[in-house]
């Protein structure tokens, strides 16, 4: 097993022929069916592509009243979909970790401020603009990241509402069928819980696949450590946190299997 980091890859390089590997995407829906679009559109078809989301997006129960003057934090576009029937009146504009964030907030008729794509620049955005009122950050009960805390260490008033559950959800039959034969997998990863998830299914599993992991975030790649050494034959961390760096991790990963 290796572990490298995407920015050190040359992904021009790599001739490309994924014809020959399994992609198994176990983002929760609708991404993963949105990301395997994205991943075939850049890199060609393969040999199958599995769709098995490990988590479930489950609303919580309803969105609390909104304090006067208060500022809205989304790090998730799940975040949005949910909060979204609650902020139909809300006008002023909501803070949104990213592009696809703010995507999601823009189509759902909110105003979205738009961060780089990471929780620490959507902080150091929030703290720069100084609001008056309390930050609300809306988001999902297991939620990675310290954008609260960082905000409150800024001398904000800021707090996070749990207005989701990502609720653990087998990997199909399909998927496990997979995981046990004995062609090349390529596993991207977006999630640090449902990287460990996955790497509990593959134990349980008894895959025999060697698993090509690529990493949203080196937080991501550290929990797939509990899959069985055994079955990881390469594990790569992005070198952005967003959809662009993880297909081109996978282009050079896919240009070492099948140029192999």
């Amino acid at each position: 097993m290796w572990l490298g980091l995407a920015s050190h890859i040359d992904t021009e390089s790599a001739e490309v022929n994924p014809s020959e590997i399994t992609l198994l995407i176990t983002r929760p829906a609708p991404a993963a069916a949105r990301f395997a679009q994205e991943a075939e559109r850049a890199l060609g078809p393969f040999a199958e592509t599995l769709l098995s989301p490990v988590l479930r997006i489950v609303p919580v129960g309803p969105v609390p009243p909104l304090p006067a003057q208060a500022e809205i934090a989304f790090t998730s576009e799940n975040a949005v979909r949910v909060a979204a029937p609650a902020l139909r009146d809300v006008r002023r504009p909501v803070w949104c970790v990213g592009t696809r964030t703010g995507a999601a907030a823009r189509a759902e008729g909110l105003i979205p401020r738009i961060a780089q794509g990471t929780a620490e620049q959507l902080a150091e955005d929030v703290i720069a603009a100084a609001p008056e009122g309390p930050v609300l950050h809306l988001a999902g009960a297991h939620q990675a990241g310290n954008l609260v805390e960082r905000l409150v260490a800024a001398g904000l008033r800021a707090e996070r509402v749990a207005i989701y559950d990502q609720r653990p959800v087998p990997l199909t039959d399909v998927a496990c069928k997979a995981l046990r034969a004995p062609g090349p997998l390529l596993l991207p990863l977006f999630s640090p819980r449902s990287a460990a998830l996955v790497a509990d299914a593959v134990t349980g599993a008894h895959a025999a696949a060697p698993i090509h992991v690529v990493a949203l975030s080196s937080a991501v790649a550290s929990a797939w450590s509990a899959a069985p050494p055994s079955t990881t034959r390469s594990i790569t961390t992005a070198s952005a946190p967003d959809t662009r760096a993880m297909i081109e991790a996978m282009r050079y990963i896919v240009g070492t299997i099948s140029g192999a």
